[in-house]
Parts: structure tokens; C-alpha cells; sequence
């Protein structure tokens, strides 16, 4: 069963986010990504989900789900389809970004973050309700997130030596509004997460990634399109 939603008159002692999910392709993984939405202790007021050109049948897929759920949308992205990695995904996320916000605030709706989730991360149940409760409890902490894994791979931050506590990873960022504005948005460029990690210190907002909060990756890193594409790119 769907839990409520904003939009269903629920209370909610958390504070609305958006959420964000580019997706070209993806329409074997969506039923998991969709479940693992659903199943957060604390469900988005809105949730975005960029098209990019999909040819596998994700579009229609996603707009039946988003039928009967009114915090969900689906857009296509309005580029040409291009390489799916760098600069390109980058404009997807921050055209998502900006769309979310547009919506919720025509929604009535003041979201205080605005999340990205990448179409192959399931984040744990709790992933949103305990970052969110962190940044409430820290006015100055303006970007965060959990850990990445991969199937298989032992949840420490030594998985991947450049999970460091102070570069919240790009596919499950989480911004504060607040920051997220003063940085100017989603920085549309190649290595955009790491981009908006320096511009959000530079303002000085903190930043943090929590070992103790997991969404695993259904590919490791880079892989899309192969191991060696990933390790050239």
C-alpha cells in the first residue's frame, strides 16, 4: 500500500524534500527504485523523475505509475539524447532540480531540500528521515548523504577510497534549499556533485557524508557502458 502523502493531508513532523531521478533506459530497475520510494519512513512531497530519451519503454512505464500517485512526475528532458555521462547527465539533474521546485512551490508546497536520486540506487528505508533530522539539527550543513555500495561489496567507506565524510556523493545528495540557491543551483558541468560540494564550502556551508547510511548501487561506479569505457572515461 502507498503511504500518504503531502498532498493526502498527512501530518509530517519532518520537513518536505523533493526528490530528483534522471533515467535513460532504466525500466528494468524502476520497479525496485519505485519500491524503495515507497518504502522510506519519510516519502518525498514531490518526486521528479527526468526522461532522457528512453527507448525501452521507461517513459510509458513511468507515466502509468505516476498515474495514481499525485506526488509524482514525469518529464522528458528537453535536449537531444546524448552520451549518458559528464556535462549531459549534469544538465539533466539540474534541469530536474529546477523543474521540482518550480512544480512544488505551484503545488503550494515550500520544500527546505531537494534530493537527487540516481535510477540505480536504492537507499534504505530510513536514508531521507535520518538525513533530514541531521540537517534540521545543523542550520549550517548544507549538502549530505550516505554511503555507495555496490552488490557484494562490504558497507565501510573503504569501499571506495574517495568516499570521503566531507564529499557527499553525487547519485544520493541531499542540498538544502538554502544552499542549493546560493551556490546557483545544480552546476550543469562534468563532476557537477563535486563542483557543488566546493561551491557549497566556499559559501560556508558544511558538508558530510554518514558511514552509517547506505544505498547500494545496482553497477559499480563508472560502469554504465562497461568497465574499460569507465576506467578510460
Amino acid at each position: 500500500m502507498t503511504k500518504p502523502s503531502p498532498v493526502d493531508g498527512s501530518e509530517r513532523a519532518l520537513p518536505d524534500y523533493v526528490l530528483v531521478t534522471p533515467a535513460r533506459d532504466e525500466k528494468a530497475r524502476m520497479p525496485a527504485l519505485l519500491a524503495a520510494v515507497e518504502a522510506q519512513d519519510h516519502l518525498p512531497c514531490l518526486w521528479l523523475v527526468v526522461d532522457d530519451g528512453s527507448t525501452d519503454g521507461s517513459l510509458r512505464w513511468l507515466a502509468l505509475a505516476a498515474a495514481d500517485r499525485p506526488w509524482m512526475y514525469v518529464i522528458p528532458f528537453p535536449e537531444s539524447p546524448t552520451e549518458y555521462l559528464g556535462g549531459h547527465v549534469a544538465r539533466v539533474k539540474a534541469h530536474g532540480a529546477e523543474q521540482a521546485l518550480t512544480l512544488a512551490a505551484r503545488r503550494g508546497l515550500s520544500p527546505r531540500y531537494a534530493a537527487v536520486l540516481d535510477a540505480d540506487m536504492i537507499p534504505a528505508p530510513d536514508y531521507y528521515s535520518t538525513i533530514l533530522t541531521r540537517m534540521e539539527a545543523s542550520p549550517t550543513l548544507g549538502v549530505a548523504s550516505g554511503l555507495v555500495t555496490s552488490p557484494g561489496q562490504d558497507r565501510r567507506i573503504e569501499v571506495e577510497a574517495f568516499q570521503r565524510r566531507d564529499l557527499p556523493r553525487g547519485p544520493i545528495q541531499v542540498f538544502r534549499v538554502a544552499c542549493l540557491t546560493d551556490i546557483g543551483g545544480l552546476p550543469p558541468y562534468a563532476g557537477y556533485d563535486g563542483i557543488a560540494n566546493v561551491k557549497a564550502g566556499l559559501r560556508g556551508w558544511e558538508r558530510r557524508l554518514y558511514t552509517d547510511l547506505v544505498a547500494e548501487q545496482a553497477r559499480a561506479t563508472a560502469t554504465r557502458y562497461g568497465s574499460f569505457a569507465g576506467f578510460r572515461r
